[in-house]
């Protein structure tokens, strides 16, 4: 108890400190507290415009093992009337990893009816907008924006209709409407509710959710707008305001927790459906509401073939490092250890960043042709650094000839500007290169300041 208590206060302090400039730019997730690998989490409290917490979590959507799953259909299916059983989030989390499923977080997703509704008991329910679980369609889609996860594993925001294909999609939530587009949050009204949201990096990297307390005395509430913001603050650059309110829940599994159940609440949600922003805090108690579907993230364990002994093999790769164990020892020590105190270390190194290009001054362009390539996947990733500045890297396809492929010209180009192993090439007719799949074409190359290309590959 004393060890929390200490926790608490050292967090309380840092959450104060950070809220100064809690939406000026955009956060540094160095320091976000890691709750599992490739997962950040951050707690920030603020007093202007008004008493508000709020929670962010930053995913890795490329990290080893990592998975989205969500709500599955009941047994007694019904399209449009009984499609799912309400469940807590925390119940989700906890039936997951019973099924089998290594969840670690988990969050509330869609919208439902009949509402009201017994606030926590597993009712049969019909979802508001589209959702897919492991390629399934659970609920058809209403018009309103959907987090999309594809088979090839990429993620993507869109509208979803009725008609919209679902046949390439593994997993679909759905919200009420955009409160982020474009790097630009929408404008809303002036009502003050709990809020969850769902973003993505402008890159497709990182799956941002945040969830803002409500209707309590400590947290008032949020608008849409400025849930937008706080998805933007956390580095979203699209992203979706999902059903809120009393549904707004937070919860991951705690592997330092010394109970049976280590699974364990992040926000306070209200999901009995009573204001209390009146009552002292002392006697504020969060209760759970069972929602129409969750959405959960989920650690698989990766297999190696690698030999146990890491000091006589190559170096790992995982994730975007390579890892290298080295066995350390010093010297000149007396008898009965000649060779000194031994030790194993690892050194982190960037994948593929042994050797990289760079433009030769600030003020020059530098420009690189590869030899024929076969365009060997749907997509084309680039190693790129900035290092030491601003910089930016364009990338146009050429023929075999050196001529520009029709949409994928340097004109077309959407600049690189961020620092990422795997940046996904995107113009602005083409999000990928999908298109020209098979061909053989030289990949060109500028680079402007302080940019640094260290590999290129394709993927599906």
């Amino acid at each position: 108890m004393h060890r929390l208590t200490f926790l608490n206060v050292v967090l309380l302090l840092f959450v104060r400190w950070s809220t100064l400039c809690a939406q000026d730019g955009e956060f540094d997730w160095q320091q976000g507290r890691e709750l599992h690998a490739g997962i950040r989490y951050t707690r920030l409290e603020v007093e202007q415009p008004r008493r508000m917490v709020v929670h962010g979590v930053r995913i890795d959507a490329w990290t080893p093992g990592l998975r989205l799953h969500t709500t599955s259909r009941r047994d007694e299916w019904v399209a449009g009337k009984t499609e799912t059983n309400r469940q807590t989030t925390r119940d989700f989390l906890r039936q997951s990893r019973a099924g089998g499923i290594p969840t670690v977080l988990a969050i509330n997703a869609d919208a439902f009816s009949p509402w009201p509704a017994p606030y926590d008991q597993p009712t049969p329910t019909d979802l508001a907008g589209l959702a897919v679980a492991t390629g399934t369609v659970v609920s058809q889609g209403s018009g309103s924006p959907s987090l999309i996860q594809r088979k090839t594993g990429s993620l993507k925001i869109e509208a979803t209709g009725p008609d919209t294909d679902t046949s390439d999609m593994e997993l679909a939530v759905s919200g009420f409407a955009l409160c982020l587009d474009n790097g630009q949050p929408i404008s809303s009204g002036d009502d003050l509710h709990p809020r969850t949201g769902l973003g993505l990096s402008q890159d497709g990297r990182y799956l941002v959710a945040v969830a803002i307390d409500g209707r309590q005395p400590e947290s008032l509430g949020a608008t849409t707008q400025e849930l937008g913001r706080w998805l933007r603050h956390f580095g979203a650059h699209r992203g979706i305001n999902m059903d809120g309110g009393g549904s707004t829940t937070l919860a991951w599994w705690d592997p330092s927790s010394e109970d049976a159940d280590k699974c364990r609440l992040l926000n306070r949600p209200v999901g009995n459906g009573v204001r209390a922003e009146r009552l002292p805090a002392v006697l504020f108690v969060p209760t759970e509401r069972a929602n129409g579907n969750n959405l959960g993230v989920a650690i698989h364990s990766q297999q190696t073939t690698h030999d146990v002994n890491p000091l006589h093999n190559e170096p790992f790769v995982m994730g975007d490092e390579m890892l290298v164990y080295f066995n350390a020892f010093s010297r000149q020590q007396p008898h009965p250890c000649p060779f000194g105190t031994r030790s194993i270390g690892v050194a982190r190194l960037r994948r593929d960043g042994f050797a990289g290009l760079q433009a030769a001054a600030d003020a020059v362009e530098g420009r690189l042709i590869t030899k024929p390539l076969q365009i060997a996947g749907d997509r084309l990733l680039l190693n790129v650094e900035q290092r030491g500045g601003e910089g930016s890297v364009n990338v146009a396809l050429l023929d075999e000839q050196g001529n520009e492929l029709p949409g994928h010209g340097f004109a077309e180009s959407l600049p690189i500007t961020t620092d990422a192993v795997r940046a996904p090439l995107r113009w602005k007719t083409h999000s990928d290169v999908a298109s020209v799949r098979g061909r053989t074409a030289r990949v060109a190359l500028c680079l402007r300041g302080h940019t640094i290309v260290y590999a290129l590959a394709f993927a599906d």
